[in-house]
């Protein structure tokens, strides 16, 4: 991947041997039944995921997605982490960030830094 806007699919089943980086750009990250190591530049950067998924030191935004019950942490970054219609805890470590749970019994802990919290419908 390189300089620009890009877009990394990982599907189940597939394989990747070291580390996707995405370079320069606002660059989106879609995770589908595996756990990835990634890297990053610069830009904002999204992250969709179908798996529990710990955010990198170089990414922003996380947005879990399907049915299942997953867990979302963040970085010491200003961080986005949107959760998906199943019982989620999201965790924001440091930064000002911005949980929201949607659907489900989610737990939220902002932590360090002014948090906003949002629980959802559920």
């Amino acid at each position: 991947m390189g300089v620009g806007n890009d877009t990394f699919i990982a599907e189940a089943g597939g394989t990747v041997d070291g580390t996707i980086n995405g370079g320069y750009g606002d660059d989106k990250y879609w995770i589908v039944g595996n756990d990835l190591t990634l890297a990053d530049d610069s830009g904002t950067d999204k992250i969709f995921s179908t798996v529990s998924h710990t955010l990198g030191a170089d990414f922003e935004n996380l947005k879990l997605k399907g049915v299942q019950d997953l867990n979302g942490t963040g970085n010491a970054s200003q961080n986005a982490i949107r959760g998906n219609i199943g019982d989620n805890t999201l965790r924001g470590r440091a930064g000002d960030d911005t949980l929201e749970g949607r659907k489900g019994a989610d737990k939220l802990f902002g932590g360090a830094g002014n948090d906003t919290l949002d629980g959802g419908r559920g």
